[in-house]
């Protein structure tokens, strides 16, 4: 009964109550049968911002609870999400990370150093001074000279 109304409530109208069932799901991940848990791949496409941005902060804040395929499948879609605050939470949770995620999900920062929007590319730097015992100093120079050349490219673009 009790998985049921967590299903319910992950189709409710209620932006808030989605959202908590995220936190829900994430924070007690291992506990849950499989039914459950992949209700966090249909909230990581809901069709309200907020709610895929819970999905992305909890991917961060739970990392060690959530089963690694699963990680890997929505940390590129959410790195690639239409809204900003999206994306910027999906730098932190692979900046965070970076020593742990296979190659492909760390080239997502490469992508979101490039990112149109100026705040992308100030969360990259940020968390890359945050997290630099976890990323290799190659990686980080890489970094900056995307988000540089970005923030030049899109500048012109604007005039």
């Amino acid at each position: 009964m009790r998985n049921e109304l967590i299903k319910m409530l992950a189709r409710t109208d209620d932006v808030k109550v989605r959202e908590d069932v995220v936190i829900a799901i994430a924070s007690n991940f291992e506990k849950l049968p499989q039914d459950i848990r992949v209700l966090l791949r249909t909230l990581a496409s809901d069709r309200d911002s907020r709610v895929r941005e819970e999905v992305a902060f909890e991917l961060n804040r739970n990392f060690d609870k959530i089963a690694p395929e699963l990680k890997n499948e929505l940390v590129p879609i959410l790195a690639k999400d239409v809204d900003v605050r999206v994306r910027e939470d999906m730098v932190a949770t692979i900046a965070s990370h970076y020593d742990t995620y296979p190659s492909n999900i760390k080239d997502l920062l490469k992508i979101l150093a490039s990112d149109r929007k100026s705040s992308v590319r100030d969360q990259v730097t940020h968390e890359v001074l945050r997290n630099s015992d976890k990323i290799p100093e190659g990686i980080k120079a890489e970094l900056t000279r995307l988000s540089e050349k970005a923030a030049i490219t899109y500048a012109r673009e604007s005039d």
